[in-house]
């Protein structure tokens, strides 16, 4: 009877312990099978049951379920158990002794769970949610070795994970990607991320580690801060004018476990801007790219500094001022510093260096004359520092721009124009001698097929190349992208989303946001997101068509709103998804950092204070000289005026 595909003939299902049910008539109304239970619905006359036996030795009681006269019996199967198909039999009662009888009729094995095929598996896996997948995984680790391997497999977590940084930024480690990574570590990665998304959210996020880090020269305020990319390394930039000298201390620090200052470097000359990457050898060695606009005794100069990261502390500080007057010579193997690119003003351009952005061996830099009249154009330099190529790029817009900002991606470059509520968004492809070095691209382009807008790519400099080459003026075509976002109050004073490292995921769009405070009313916070496109390597032969976006307004609470406030440090996340700030108000001198969640697993976006002005902390935020924020990691750095540094990991 118990054998696989056998009938059942007659079940019996005794009921005693009620007197009353002498004479009732009970009925068998539902017999289900499901997997190895068997559920069944009696109707009696009365509700005083309270013993059931089952004859068959392969059916065990599982749950009994009473309510009013009906009286649901939940019975557990073994797994060669025959299969039963709903039919009525009426049951009678004699003496308290109810006996039901069921038949049942042989129907076609229907394949369990476990059986299905494994692409199908995945199939439903991919879309579970991370943490449904965790369960099952834990779930499946004792009992079904197979599931259990599938929840581990790369090709699903690769889609999970995809699937998680539409939404929510990834921690990834720098310049690798999603597909690179196998489950093992992306899983921690998905954790991480849905914990601190949770985290960022909360009315007081906490705060899981926080470290103090000694800054360089002493009492000396603290300029700039920023992560090179995977926040593992920490730079600050210190104007040396309090103690005499016309230099900028630039100075690494490694924030892991114990922090500790890896190399630090004392730059001569005013710096205005400053951009980091960082580079990795075949040994594993970390070595630093720092690019910096700055002016030396009058002239105006491009920097492109290589520091090699030591993996111990180094207490020395390398002055550069030997380097400046020397050729360019690559580094060697027991030199800490390497100046690889001193670049005057172009004899073509007007004005200063100002602007600087870096992404993977690529740097530009914009030159602008600030004596002119608006609507002078604004020019780029681009350099490919392992080659040494430089271009100059003639940026000719019909509007007149009242501010200029440049964005660099691994193929195009990203320029945004400011008027009075409006911001003119438009990408370029970069020239091809500016694009990563890849068997894809170098066998889609011949030389015949090359743009004639771009000139020959020429040949890499050799290592002692003289510093007084031009430029050669290039235009960069039609753009691939041209969008116009409208009626953006304060649009002069946007602040766009950092740049993505050249090995993170592409982001798919770039955001700005601009804040509006209003005495009387409540401050505004707008955001607007503009697509970015897909990875192009050429310029199109016609302009893209232009298209509107329009901002998102979000309405700060009461606490962070009346009076007069402003704003300082704002930093925005690559992906647009996270940002902080620093926000004074002028008439109370209250200053708190804020933090801004746009979107996300929560949903809409959302503004709150992050460090109140009296945190339980060692400092205030009326001292925060400058802010460092990685959106990914939750890692934020602050510089004060004293020259002291902390880490706070949310």
């Amino acid at each position: 009877m118990s054998g696989q595909g056998s009938w059942l003939s007659q079940m019996t299902i005794s009921v005693r312990n009620d007197p009353y049910f002498a004479g009732y008539v009970a009925y068998l109304h539902e017999l289900l099978y499901f997997g190895s239970e068997l559920f069944l619905a009696l109707t009696v006359g009365r509700t005083g049951l309270a013993k059931c036996g089952i004859r068959w030795g392969w059916l065990r009681l599982r749950h009994v379920i009473m309510i009013g006269r009906s009286w649901d019996l939940i019975l557990s199967a073994g797994s060669r158990s025959p299969r039963l198909s709903p039919t009525s039999s009426v049951v009678a009662i004699t003496a308290g002794h109810v006996s039901a009888t069921a038949r049942a009729t042989p129907q076609p094995s229907m394949p369990s769970f476990i059986q299905l095929p494994d692409d199908i598996l995945l199939d439903i896996f991919i879309r579970l949610s991370i943490p449904d997948v965790l369960a099952l995984k834990q779930a499946s680790s004792l009992t079904c070795r197979a599931i259990y391997t599938l929840a581990l497999t790369d090709y699903l977590w690769h889609q999970l994970a995809s699937d998680l940084a539409r939404t929510v930024p990834l921690p990834l480690p720098a310049n690798t990607s999603v597909q690179a990574l196998p489950a093992t570590d992306l899983q921690p990665l998905c954790t991480t991320a849905l914990r601190l998304d949770l985290n960022w959210r909360r009315p007081e996020p906490t705060i899981r580690r926080f470290v103090s880090v000694t800054s360089g020269p002493d009492n000396v305020s603290i300029s700039e801060i920023c992560w090179l990319p995977g926040a593992h390394w920490l730079v600050t930039a210190q104007r040396n004018r309090p103690m005499g000298r016309q230099s900028t201390t630039f100075t690494f620090w490694n924030v892991g476990h114990e922090p500790f200052r890896a190399a630090a470097l004392e730059a001569p000359g005013y710096y205005r801007h400053m951009s980091v990457g960082i580079q990795e050898d075949e040994h594993g060695e970390h070595s630093a790219l720092l690019a910096l606009t700055v002016t030396v005794k009058g002239e105006e100069l491009l920097q492109v500094y290589s520091v090699r990261l030591s993996s111990i502390a180094d207490p020395d500080t390398f002055h550069a001022q030997s380097l400046v007057s020397q050729t360019i010579t690559p580094m060697s193997s027991t030199e800490k510093v390497a100046l690889k690119h001193h670049i005057t003003r172009p004899v073509l351009s007007a004005g200063i260096f100002y602007e600087v952005v870096m992404c993977g061996e690529v740097v530009a830099a914009t030159l602008v004359n600030l004596f002119d009249m608006p609507g002078v154009a604004h020019q780029i330099l681009l350099l490919n520092i392992r080659t040494g190529v430089k271009r100059l790029v003639d940026v000719l817009y019909k509007e007149t721009h009242l501010r200029m900002h440049i964005t660099l991606y691994p193929t195009e470059i990203v320029i945004t124009g400011a008027l009075e509520d409006t911001l003119v968004t438009r990408a370029h492809a970069l020239p091809p001698e500016f694009l990563p070095a890849s068997p894809r691209r170098s066998t889609s382009r011949s030389p015949s097929t090359s743009p004639t807008r771009f000139p020959p790519c020429s040949s890499p400099q050799p290592s002692g190349a003289r510093r007084d080459e031009e430029p050669s003026p290039i235009d960069l075509g039609p753009p691939i992208l041209d969008a116009v976002i409208s009626k953006l109050p304060n649009a002069v004073d946007f602040v766009p989303s950092d740049s993505p490292g050249p090995g993170a995921p592409p982001s798919p769009s770039l955001t700005f946001m601009t804040v509006r405070f209003v005495e009387g009313t409540m401050a505004r916070v707008y955001l607007a997101t503009v697509p970015l496109p897909t990875a192009a390597y050429s310029p199109p032969s016609v302009p893209a068509r232009r298209f509107a976006v329009f901002p998102t307004t979000i309405h700060l609470p009461m606490s962070l709103s009346g009076g007069t406030l402003t704003i300082e440090h704002p930093r925005l996340g690559p992906a647009g998804r996270r940002g902080v700030w620093v926000q004074r108000n002028v008439e109370t001198e209250e200053v708190r950092v804020v933090r801004i969640a746009n979107g996300g697993l929560g949903g809409g976006a959302e503004v709150h204070t992050l460090l109140s002005a009296y945190p339980n902390l060692p400092f205030r935020p009326n001292s925060v000289r400058a802010l460092a924020f990685d959106e990914a990691r939750g890692r934020l750095a602050v510089g004060l005026f004293n020259g002291e540094v902390y880490v706070l990991d949310y």
